[in-house]
């Protein structure tokens, strides 16, 4: 199955936040928002609830958030087809337990730093599984291809896991990440960052059809 590529916001103010709304908004049926607590990670961001009203695309949440059951309501408001939340946070297990009742996809984020083994307890009540290729909290950093083998480590102890990458994907990158065929691939400041980001689209789909 050829990868979903999936635009990504991370803002740290609504003004930043509607400006990179705009820069993305009619690339994808499926957008990204990055949700920072100050917390979790050291970086802030608008709130769930300040997500554009005017989208007409479905969200894939990133909850970068020590509790990310305060935060899955607001998200359920809104057009949402999956709810990520880190497995490092001290909340992840309660968030889990509710959304595998909710209408959405579960999906649960690795840090470069955390080991497929520490992920296995998790199998059972997800969906899906975003493996970071940065060290998550700002858009720009280096990428990381060393954390690509976990989707392979991962698909041996759950077949039909659904995996996406987040992280330092552009075109310069994006290749490696093909490799592995992740079910979705997760752009950020390639995008958002870019000259021309319709035409960068372009050329990451381009790459995408070609793998």
């Amino acid at each position: 199955m050829t990868p979903t590529l999936v635009p990504a916001i991370l803002a740290k103010t609504s003004a930043e936040l509607a400006l990179q709304f705009d820069q993305v908004r009619n690339l994808s049926s499926l957008l990204s928002y990055d949700v920072a607590d100050g917390q979790f990670v050291p970086s802030l961001t608008p709130s769930p609830r300040d997500f554009p009203q005017t989208s007409k695309a479905e969200i894939f949440w990133h909850l970068m958030v020590e509790k990310p059951l305060e935060f899955i309501d607001e998200c359920l408001a809104l057009p949402t087809k999956i709810i990520a939340v880190q497995a490092e946070a001290g909340g992840a297990p309660a968030a889990i337990e509710k959304l595998a009742s909710s209408p959405v996809l579960t999906g649960l984020v690795v840090n470069p730093s955390t080991p497929v083994r520490a992920l296995e307890q998790f199998l059972p009540q997800v969906d899906l599984i975003q493996i970071m290729t940065v060290i998550p909290g700002a858009q720009g950093q280096h990428f990381l291809p060393a954390m690509l083998p976990k989707l392979s480590q991962l698909r041996c102890l759950k077949s039909d896991l659904m995996l996406a990458v987040d992280g330092g994907v552009s075109s310069a990158t994006i290749e490696s990440v093909l490799r592995y065929r992740p079910d979705y691939i997760v752009v950020g400041s390639a995008l958002t960052r870019a000259r021309d980001p319709a035409e960068e689209w372009r050329v990451l789909s381009r790459l995408v059809a070609a793998s």
